[in-house]
């Protein structure tokens, strides 16, 4: 469940850059994209984890996608960050505990993974050229 939700996630946030002016769009392939891979993640498990996983990633990247829809952009790749950094620990935490390996690797692993988005650059969008959608607008 927990790692459909974490695919759900950031799944929900890579699609939201790509539709960001149109949420339904956005909105809509993110749970049909996070289902499927909820459903391909839990069918390793069997019909009843399957099941979890799909309704898992179907919440998880709804969520992320109306999440960032309230974010202007820039903000909104801080967030990508934390998803995608989520994503790999509770992916190399899987992969540890399925094949049983050493926890030396796991802590390499780990400490890879935070130096790249430590070192990942700061400004890579500019923040002046993008709005925060806004639907009520004051008259």
């Amino acid at each position: 469940m927990s790692l459909c939700s974490s695919f759900g996630l950031v799944i929900g946030f890579i699609i939201w850059f790509h539709f960001y002016n149109q949420p339904l769009i956005a909105t809509l392939t993110a749970i049909a994209v996070g289902s499927i891979m909820g459903l391909i993640i839990g069918a390793k498990f069997g019909p009843h984890s399957q099941l979890e996983g799909f309704f898992s990633g179907l919440m998880a990247s709804m969520m992320a996608v109306m999440l960032l829809f309230m974010f202007p952009v820039s903000e909104g790749t801080f967030l990508i960050m934390i998803g995608l950094a989520f994503l790999s620990g509770i992916t190399i935490l899987f992969v540890a505990k399925s094949y049983e390996l050493n926890y030396r690797f796991l802590i390499l692993s780990c400490i890879v993974v935070s130096l790249i988005f430590y070192l990942f650059p700061k400004d890579t969008i500019d923040s002046n050229k993008h709005e925060p959608l806004t639907h009520h607008k004051g008259h």
